[in-house]
């Protein structure tokens, strides 16, 4: 998106594009529950079947991730 706004002679929006691209590579992290078992090949094409259901602790996930980026950004 930043080169198209380049490209499209909207220097300005792209320069904010790409200092805003510059600071989450640099300051900014992914955080993913599980990615042993997500990333791994098996998983690449699933398909849903039934009903959605809750995740096991699927709350008590979302409070500890909560948690510990608070930490980290307190630290």
């Amino acid at each position: 998106l930043t080169i198209d706004k380049c490209r499209r002679n909207e220097f300005d929006t792209g320069r904010s594009m790409l200092t805003v691209q510059r600071w989450l590579k640099n300051y900014a992290r992914d955080v993913l529950d599980e990615s042993d078992e997500i990333l791994h090949v098996k998983y690449q094409l699933i398909y849903t079947v039934g009903g959605q259901q809750q995740v096991d602790a699927g709350e008590e996930r979302w409070k500890t991730i909560q948690s510990i980026l608070n930490l980290v950004k307190k630290h």
